[in-house]
């Protein structure tokens, strides 16, 4: 919005307040007084009213004492003028009088003659009726008219109407009085209207015993009383009401009477405001136009040309321009002060030219660091072995690589759900993963394909800004660390089993030894074979030690793999031959040079042949190749040594290699140490071995070891030679 139009709402804005204020002021102070006023003007009316009234009741008592002082009506009352009815008391002659009622009563205050006339009501046809029963009810009411001349208001069968009373006299008022006269005028509403229109008001005239009073009416009958005989009351914004009581002939308040009429002072005032309004109107637009065209000349019109010469300097971007200076006002300085800040951002442009080349190059380096950080951030990630979860509110944001192979799930199948339904157990607070603290525990979670996998998970809080729960899980399968603790306890418990066995076999014989002195060879022969059976155990029991924490030391040099394998098979012959078993061996005839420790080879092999004696029915066959493999890609010296023997049951095949595992707990003898020891000697070598086997016909163990040196092959044909050592 423009200052010039700013300009004109408030200066509309404060004028038409202005106005508004000093309308209000007048037209306040102005109805107050228009108010002041109409009352007056009201209870003016109201005492013409009540003096017409007042007239009215004197005029009556002067008709009623002209008749009632009347030689005539005296005759008549005592009898003797039977011609008076005919002769004077004609309808139109009563109306003439005013008078609607007229009773002649004797001096025993009985009715002589009585009679009514209303022409616009059926008043008249019970009005006789009406004033005896009136009479019987209310023995005051007569006695008050009879014994003294009076006259007043009076309510007679809910109708009011105005009562005169004189006594009956001779044309000079001298008595004896032969009765009295009593005349009544009707003041129905008919004549309550004549009244009012011969004053140009509103007249009613109300019983205050009457259970149908108007509103207003009641409510001013609570105002009104013997200190205040008028009110007046507005009962709407264009009329005004006053009221004031009549009283009865007994001089009490039985009628109300009611004026109402126009506020005439408030309907001028109020034409005499709108022109006033109007003319606040005129004057303020006038003053404003003017006080417009003043501050659009001496104040608007510089600020505009001001604003056109920045925006100009703004458009062209020439720092170098400057406002023109006029005159020493507020604005002038307004243009100085500008200038000034022109100079400063001149200034600050060239320091903010440097500063930004500066800081492009600053954050073009550090660009580039936090994307080299975050290369080596996400390459760290995805090459860690623990699975790395992300979590915000306990939904899943971010997993790496480690992670998602751990459960076989895709990225996109995980990203965006909870981390507790990848829990294997249906209670989540079995699984508390958002704790307030880091926290360490192990659980077990479900794959994509239904298994499960145990785990240790390391859950670690994140403060954000945002307040949001934020946690960093650390996923680790413990599946093998599960394995290895079971197969380590199992471990302890055969070897304190097999160490209790000979120990209690050599107590058995020191126990035997004492009681039969005499066959001290035999339990001499027995203890040798318990003890040597206890040092192989120790040793191998060592060397499983010693693999485990990695200190076994291999006396490595080259040698030809055939020797080794013949010393072998020289040593075992002799039990081959016990059991009737022919065991061959067959040497390629180039020599297999390997870089290896000849002690620890020799107890590879002679463990396995060993074991195939051992196994092998008699009658059966061991056949020991030594040749060329291949591994990886690459040739290898391999040694194969295969037997007819009972064979291994697929079930047992991936246990072969345990430490104390036997394939079977009812033959004699081995510790079940023999071929885990062989398996890491194999290794330590950087070698492998593997076994295959078919129930009933047989085993083969194959071993890969590295070749040193330059060695040559020879042709197919001759790569292998048969040799049979027996």
């Amino acid at each position: 919005m423009s200052l010039r139009r700013k300009t004109f709402i408030a200066m509309l804005i404060g004028l038409s307040s202005t106005m508004l204020v000093l309308y209000l002021v007048i037209s306040s102070v102005a109805t107050e007084s228009f108010l002041v006023v109409d009352r007056q003007a009201a209870l003016r009316n109201l005492d013409r009213t009540t003096n017409t009234l007042r007239d009215n009741v004197e005029a009556l008592k002067r008709s009623v004492t002209d008749w009632a002082s009347w030689d005539e009506t005296y005759q008549f009352v005592q009898g003797s003028n039977s011609e008076y009815v005919e002769h004077y008391l004609h309808d139109d002659t009563i109306l003439n009088l005013d008078v609607n009622l007229m009773i002649f009563l004797d001096n025993d205050n009985q009715i002589v003659y009585a009679k009514a006339v209303d022409l616009h009501t059926d008043w008249q046809n019970s009005a006789v009726q009406n004033f005896e029963d009136y009479s019987r009810t209310s023995p005051t009411f007569l006695r008050l008219l009879t014994t003294t001349p009076n006259a007043g208001f009076v309510t007679i069968a809910d109708e009011p109407m105005l009562i005169a009373s004189r006594p009956i006299l001779h044309n000079d008022k001298t008595g004896p009085a032969a009765g009295t006269l009593i005349w009544g005028q009707h003041m129905g509403p008919d004549e309550v209207l004549s009244v009012a229109q011969s004053l140009r008001l509103s007249l009613s005239l109300f019983d205050n015993s009457s259970s149908y009073l108007p509103d207003d009416v009641r409510a001013v009958q609570g105002v009104l009383s013997p200190a205040t005989l008028r009110t007046t009351s507005l009962i709407s914004e264009m009329n005004i009401a006053g009221y004031t009581y009549v009283n009865d002939i007994f001089q009490q308040p039985s009628l109300t009477l009611r004026l109402t009429q126009e506020r005439s002072a408030y309907l001028v005032g109020r034409e005499m405001l709108r022109v006033v309004l109007i003319t606040l109107i005129v004057i303020g637009g006038f003053a404003g136009i003017i006080m417009l065209l003043l501050i659009e000349r001496v104040i608007l019109l510089r600020i505009f040309h001001l604003g056109e010469r920045v925006r100009y300097i703004a458009a062209s971007d020439d720092i170098g321009l400057r406002l023109p200076l006029h005159g020493s006002d507020e604005l002038t300085e307004v243009a100085i002060a500008i200038n000034a800040m022109l100079d400063a951002v001149s200034e600050s442009r060239e320091a903010l030219r440097r500063s930004n080349n500066h800081l492009e190059l600053q954050g073009s380096q550090r660009m580039v660091e936090l994307e080299h950080q975050k290369s080596n951030l996400q390459a760290i990630m995805d090459t860690m072995g623990e699975g790395l979860v992300y979590c915000v509110d306990g939904l899943i944001t971010y997993v790496n690589r480690a992670f998602v192979d751990l459960l076989l799930y895709e990225v996109t199948d995980l990203v965006g759900k909870p981390f507790t339904l990848l829990s294997a157990h249906p209670d989540p607070a079995q699984t508390p993963v958002f704790f307030a603290l880091p926290r360490r525990f192990d659980t077990t979670l479900v794959r994509q394909d239904g298994t499960t996998v145990s785990v240790a998970i390391t859950s670690t809080p994140v403060e954000t800004s945002d307040q949001r729960r934020s946690q960093v899980i650390i996923v680790r399968d413990i599946t093998q660390e599960i394995a290895a603790k079971r197969q380590k306890d199992y471990f302890f418990a055969r070897a304190s089993h097999d160490l209790r066995s000979p120990l209690t076999n050599i107590m058995t014989r020191l126990y035997l030894l004492g009681k039969k002195p005499e066959q001290l060879e035999t339990h001499l022969k027995i203890l040798n074979q318990v003890t040597t059976h206890m040092l192989a155990l120790v040793n191998d029991l060592l060397d499983i030690s010693r693999f485990e924490r990695g200190v076994t030391v291999l006396n490595r040099r080259d040698l030809v793999l055939q020797s080794v394998v013949e010393q072998v098979v020289e040593v075992q012959q002799a039990d081959a031959e016990m059991k009737n078993i022919e065991l061959t061996a067959q040497l390629s005839e180039i020599p297999l040079q390997v870089y290896g420790d000849p002690v620890r080879l020799n107890q590879v092999i002679t463990n396995l042949v060993s074991n195939a004696v051992h196994y092998t029915p008699e009658g059966g066959q061991i056949t020991i190749e030594v040749g060329f493999g291949e591994r990886d890609g690459e040739k290898c010296a391999l040694v194969c040594v295969a037997d007819t023997g009972i064979g291994i049951a697929p079930d047992h095949l991936e246990h072969i290699f345990d430490p104390f595992y036997r394939v079977s707990s009812e033959r004699e003898g081995g510790s079940g140490l023999g071929l885990y020891i062989v398996q890491e000697i194999v290794q330590l070598h950087g070698g492998e071995i593997n076994v295959t086997s078919e129930p009933g016909k047989g085993t083969t163990f194959s071993v890969h070891l590295h070749l040193s040196g330059t060695t040559e092959t020879a042709p197919e044909s001759t790569l292998r030679s048969i040799h049979h050592l027996e």
